[in-house]
This record gives C-alpha cells, sequence and structure tokens, in this order.
C-alpha cells in the first residue's frame, strides 16, 4: 500500500503520506512499510508511542461501532481512538479525526461515561503533533510545510460538554490527546 515512487517535491510527498496514514490509522494499523525510515513516519510513530499505544490495557474503537461513544456527524470525517485507563485514577485518549473530503471543521462528541473519561469540563485537550512539520494548503491551492506546527494555526475548541471542534485540512487527520484526572 505505502509505495510512493519516483521524485516528489517534499510538501507534496508530505500531504500524500498525511492522507494515507490517515486511511491506516483509523483501521488501527501502522502506517510504515517502506517509509520506516521517513522523518515524518518516525515522528507519528513516536507521538504515539509517547501516548503509550504499546501499553497492554489500550483499547482501540474504532469508527464503525456506533455506540462506542465516539460520534462525527460532519461529511466524509471518520473517527479511531485508542482510550488509556492509565494509573491512579487518570485516563486519557488518543483521537484520530481523519478527513477523507474537503478541508471542514469536524464536529466531534465524545460520550465521557462510554469511554470512561470522567468530567467533560475537566478534560485537556492536546494536539499530539504540535511542534511537528505538518503540510497546509495556502489560499492559492499550493502545499506547504510548516516546519513546527503551532496547533493555535488551526486551534481544536472544547466547549466543555465533550464536543470538539477540530479544523482538519482536505485529505489529513489529527490526532488528538485527551487526559482526565490528577
Amino acid at each position: 500500500m505505502n509505495e510512493y515512487q519516483g521524485q516528489w517535491e517534499k510538501a507534496a510527498h508530505l500531504k500524500a503520506m498525511r492522507a494515507y496514514n490517515g486511511a491506516v490509522l483509523m483501521h488501527d494499523a501502522l502506517p510504515t512499510g517502506n517509509s520506516a525510515t521517513n522523518p515524518e513516519q518516525r515522528a507519528l510513530l513516536a507521538a504515539r508511542e509517547r501516548f503509550g499505544i504499546g501499553d497492554e490495557n489500550v483499547r482501540f474503537v474504532g469508527y464503525w461501532q456506533r455506540d462506542a461513544g465516539l460520534a462525527c456527524p460532519t461529511k466524509d470525517v471518520y473517527l479511531a481512538a485508542w482510550l488509556h485507563p492509565g494509573t491512579g485514577g487518570a485516563s486519557r485518549l488518543l483521537l484520530a479525526v481523519v478527513n477523507r473530503g474537503e478541508k471542514t471543521d469536524a464536529a466531534v462528541t465524545l460520550d465521557a461515561t462510554k469511554l470512561g473519561l470522567g468530567t467533560t469540563a475537566a478534560w485537556r485537550v492536546t494536539d499530539i503533533d504540535a511542534g511537528q512539520a505538518m503540510p497546509t494548503i495556502g489560499a492559492d491551492g499550493k502545499c506547504e510545510i510548516i516546519a513546527k506546527w503551532d496547533p493555535q494555526t488551526a486551534p481544536i475548541l472544547h466547549d466543555g460538554k465533550g464536543r470538539l471542534t477540530v479544523p482538519v485540512q482536505r485529505h489529513d487527520y489529527r490526532q488528538i490527546v485527551i487526559e482526565v484526572g490528577p
């Protein structure tokens, strides 16, 4: 699946890889293959490792699980999540918001009870890709790379009631960590 051959302009290659990564991540698979040495792929895997994705008590929630606590009515947007119950009463969720369509503000609703995420007003919501290279599409339609992604460029809004508004570029994804507890 991951076989981008030939000479690619860096920004176009990164954009294609992010579209590929999102499609693979939403199925709880690793987007590596021939790109395992690619710096952007390594950054994606390192961020997931910091979350604790490999811990044996992490539970995957797929976009096809309709009553699992994830909802997004936004056209062409899919959600996948990894729930880490943590220790000492702390829980965290890694949420992939995958956009298979045009640029949008995805309307995401998370059921705190079903996901074991405590009081929604106490959630700490962060973009796991902060500080990493991120492709964006300018007003002129050209792809460019922001060397160190600042999530405030496209902030994730949290209403304190379990609803998020997540700006997502065309054929791209965002990875968000939601933490609760001490």
